[in-house]
């Protein structure tokens, strides 16, 4: 092979050797972005359920608390049943 092949197949081999090194990046980052979508989710619900004790708490009835949060008066009991 000629001088100048050989520093093709370098370049080739090193633009190989990055895209794998970009590639495991990528799906290290789908990872911590599904992970990151799950713990916000679990967060949402975890404060919609505070607001649901707290108006319970304050004398809401839990039909109306249901109504606003579009859930069934039994879950409302359920979700004030529950400790923290």
């Amino acid at each position: 092979m000629s001088k100048r092949q050989d520093q093709q197949n370098y370049r080739i081999t090193e633009l190989e050797r990055k895209v794998k090194g970009v590639q495991s990046q990528v799906t290290g980052l789908r990872t911590d972005s599904a992970a990151l979508q799950k713990q916000a989710k679990d967060d949402a619900m975890r404060i919609r359920n505070l607001e649901i004790k707290v108006a319970c708490q304050r004398g809401i009835p839990h039909k109306t608390v249901a109504e606003i949060h579009d859930i069934s008066p039994a879950r409302v009991s359920q979700i004030v049943k529950q400790t923290v």
